[in-house]
């Protein structure tokens, strides 16, 4: 399940990228003062996993292997490194509440009026 810290990052994500910088701002001193509730669904299938990343190296990289074949100094083109990520299927919808001051729930913000919301 995602955190809260983790919702409210989405959320501010989603209204910069939408709206821009200014609504940002304005969703910032929103997200920041409400508090949050989930609904889980009933299951929750998850995978952790490690991947190999391959990447382009930077100019100074130099490959380190040495052979009795060749000498030469050769420049790498990809460096590796390893990532873990965490994928969650789930099986329902995840339900989100908001609670706090009904003045900042009530504003039909330009990011907010994108989300259904459900009367208590």
């Amino acid at each position: 399940m995602p955190t809260p810290f983790a919702i409210r990052t989405a959320l501010l994500d989603a209204a910069i990228r939408t709206q821009g910088i200014a609504a940002g701002q304005l969703i910032f001193g929103i997200i920041k003062a409400v508090d949050l509730a989930l609904l889980a669904p009933k299951q929750v299938a998850v995978t952790n996993l490690f991947i190999k990343i391959q990447k382009p190296a930077r100019g100074d990289q130099e490959n380190e292997e040495d052979d009795d074949i060749s000498k030469i100094s050769v420049k790498k083109v990809w460096t590796s490194t390893i990532g873990f990520r965490e994928y969650a299927f789930l099986s329902d919808k995840l339900g989100i509440a908001f609670d706090g001051d009904e003045n900042k729930l009530n504003i039909k913000t330009i990011f907010f009026h994108r989300l259904i919301i459900l009367e208590k």
